[in-house]
């Protein structure tokens, strides 16, 4: 997908809240590899990917107004 100049400050937050959910989902899946059956910490690793995810999706949403063509 292509954006016009105005969408980079957003975009540049996008690929923060991008970076931040791969993080996450890296920590979760270092846990779950090591065999942590702490079920708070997994709900809490769980939270964190998802939290990141969501906010990559809320920022997305918004680039949608910068959007080139169809």
């Amino acid at each position: 997908m292509i954006f016009n100049e105005n969408a980079m400050p957003l975009m540049m937050k996008y690929q923060a809240a991008r970076e931040v959910e791969t993080i996450a989902t890296q920590a979760l899946i270092s846990a779950m590899e090591s065999n942590i059956r702490d079920v708070p910490v997994l709900d809490a690793l769980t939270q964190e990917m998802t939290d990141g995810h969501n906010k990559a999706m809320d920022i997305w949403n918004e680039l949608q107004q910068y959007r080139l063509g169809a």
